[in-house]
């Protein structure tokens, strides 16, 4: 029941179902009258319902009427399925955003050590022939001095 006969998906049809009672609050709601108003069939609708009723959002009487319960209107005003879609999406999108920036900085740590590490091996290799160069200079006048 992911796509009916008039391209709803499951999420839209919950939402409607929600707004409805929502907009019918104040009449008894019989699961004929919701579907024949929402022209959705019948036994689909009792499906939806019952997925309503599991995750609190409506209640179900003894003699069939339906309405939402304290969660139900809450859960509408805040945007129904659709809100919580579009905002988990929203946060995927912001841990994607923080994940790529977390490797970008990683990939720019790892090329600022080679270079932290490049110049520490030059400043070796300048420091230990800098040192020569003063032992040559120092035996040099050594030598001189002995002469």
């Amino acid at each position: 029941m992911e796509k009916t006969n008039n391209n709803k998906t499951t999420i839209d049809l919950l939402d409607d179902i929600i707004i409805y009672l929502k907009a019918n609050e104040h009449v008894k709601t019989s699961l004929d009258t919701a579907a024949n108003d929402l022209n959705i069939d019948r036994d689909d609708l009792h499906k939806l319902l019952l997925k309503l009723k599991e995750d609190g959002y409506i209640i179900m009487g003894t003699l069939g009427d339906i309405s939402l319960s304290a969660n139900g209107y809450i859960f509408q005003i805040s945007g129904c399925y659709a809100s919580m879609i579009l905002k988990h999406a929203i946060d995927l999108e912001t841990l994607a955003s923080e994940k790529a920036y977390r490797v970008s900085i990683d990939d720019k740590l790892i090329a600022n050590t080679d270079r932290l590490n490049r110049l520490t091996r030059w400043l070796v290799v300048g420091t230990i022939s800098l040192a020569i160069i003063e032992l040559i200079q120092f035996f040099n006048a050594l030598i001189r001095c002995h002469n």
